[in-house]
């Protein structure tokens, strides 16, 4: 699951994420790992969402240090802080940073090392999580649900699709039509060379990641119950590109993703017949069923 590009933390900080509320993401020098967010006395979450340095419990003033060594015992008598917090390593894939491992080799012609995150937001979506990642996977929808949407940034060509499967993802590269164009006119000398003009990438089960030159959009969905998820969206935008580059980006990927959640809640039953699957949802449905 996705957490974070490598430059969103400062040295010496942590942050909670929403997907996994029980872990704190820290970076220390140029290490980032997963600490516990609960407190090993009574259960309670530390809190907070960001920072830097040592955290305190706001249940009984356990502190400890920013990579889970104890630190104080707050106001207990009978207890003492002793033990430290769990520990687990994460998993750094061109520059992103994942809570396992996943392997990206297609994606290496694409440039990640001058990404900012502008955006960061929550949505809810009325629909069952593994309709948006399915609708996600579909290529067939494409040319109904969003007609024209993509030709702005010179990626009609839908239907010449590449399709990588991994262990735990699928990446699927859109071959580029080159266009006469504002958003042409933003590209640097890298792009108008590629033969691809988007990626959008699956890692199982709950992130969508998309690439346009000059912005990559991120979505993980945290499913909330049976007909509700709650996606977390991340905007990075490249520093390298113009403003323009910008909002064309973002309007063509927030079109897109308006016209997703508007047929993901349209959306019925998660039990349909394999034999009407296409093979990206069958790679899906093999997983899941794989890793129950």
């Amino acid at each position: 699951m996705f957490l974070a590009h490598q430059s969103d933390l400062n040295n010496n900080a942590w942050r909670v994420y929403p997907q996994l509320p029980n872990w704190t993401l820290t970076k220390q020098g140029a290490e980032h790992s997963l600490v516990s967010n609960v407190c090993l006395h009574q259960g309670s979450r530390l809190r907070g969402e960001f920072g830097q340095g040592d955290r305190t419990c706001p249940f009984h003033g356990w502190k400890y240090s920013i990579d889970g060594k104890p630190l104080a015992s707050g106001n207990t008598i009978t207890c003492v802080n002793a033990g430290p917090l769990n520990k687990k390593p994460v998993h750094i894939e061109k520059n992103f940073v994942f809570d396992s491992p996943v392997e990206l080799s297609e994606l290496s012609f694409i440039d990640t090392a001058n990404l900012k995150l502008v955006e960061n937001r929550i949505d809810v979506v009325d629909a069952h999580w593994q309709h948006i990642i399915n609708l996600f996977l579909d290529v067939d929808h494409i040319p109904v649900v969003h007609p024209g949407v993509y030709q702005e940034i010179g990626a009609p060509n839908v239907n010449d699709l590449e399709w990588y499967y991994k262990e735990n993802a699928s990446i699927q590269l859109v071959p580029r039509i080159p266009v006469d164009n504002d958003f042409n006119t933003t590209l640097l000398h890298e792009d108008l060379n590629s033969k691809y003009s988007a990626a959008w990438t699956t890692v199982y089960p709950y992130t969508m990641m998309e690439w346009q030159p000059g912005a990559w959009f991120i979505t993980v969905c945290v499913p909330l119950n049976d007909t509700q998820t709650r996606v977390n969206v991340y905007k990075y935008r490249d520093t390298r590109y113009t403003d323009l580059n910008w909002q064309i980006n973002e309007r063509v990927w927030e079109t897109a993703w308006g016209q997703d959640r508007a047929q993901a809640e349209q959306l019925t039953s998660i039990n349909i017949p394999r034999a009407n699957l296409e093979q990206q949802k069958l790679h899906f449905a093999d997983w899941l069923d794989s890793n129950k």
